[in-house]
């Protein structure tokens, strides 16, 4: 899925999990962020993941500038920093080389510390 994404779909967070692959991975990208680090060797976190599994349970929290994954009910952990414009507020689901099923799917606005 991506997130925090531009409205010309340029810039965005991937998070997800990929199966097709002799060693299945959840992963999430920044790349296409607009700041990944300056080496760009920091862009991407991936983790082991059981690809035998017909489902996944994602919980993701987003805010300004970070983002945390947690597979499985926090099996595996990713966290990110992240520096989104504020209007860069898109989700898009996607599937690549199969399909997928999204659901259960809710999202939460959390107020602020403030």
């Amino acid at each position: 899925m991506r997130l925090r994404e531009s409205t010309d779909k340029e810039k965005h967070v991937d998070v997800g999990v990929f199966v097709d692959s002799p060693q299945p991975y959840s992963y999430v990208n920044r790349s296409k962020t607009g700041h990944p680090d300056k080496d760009h060797q920091y862009v991407e976190s991936k983790a082991p993941f059981d690809g035998s599994k017909q489902q996944v349970h994602l919980k993701i929290f987003v805010d300004k500038s970070s983002i945390e994954v947690f597979v499985g009910d926090g099996k595996t952990t990713h966290s990110h920093l992240i520096f989104p414009r504020a209007e860069d507020q898109g989700i898009t689901l996607f599937s690549e080389g199969g399909t997928a099923s999204f659901n259960n799917l809710k999202i939460t606005h959390l107020r602020s510390l403030k």
